[in-house]
């Protein structure tokens, strides 16, 4: 399923929230297929299965900060 978010934040609004909130927005872990060397030292550009985990904030984490 694709959800489809549609909001407008001001730009002080995003400024605000970096600068003094930046510490209590959570990182979010997604695993992901990253591009890596196999064990023989081939190049995988397309792994086909989650290799590797990256820590994201998401636009919707400051929600609670708006008015």
């Amino acid at each position: 399923m694709n959800l489809i978010i549609e909001n407008e934040f001001g730009l002080n609004m995003i400024h605000n929230v970096c600068q003094n909130h930046d510490d209590e927005l959570r990182y979010h872990i997604a695993k992901k297929k990253i591009p890596s060397i196999d064990k023989n030292g081939k190049r995988v550009d397309k792994p086909k299965e989650a290799n590797g985990i990256k820590l994201e904030k998401f636009v919707f984490d400051v929600f609670p900060f708006s008015k």
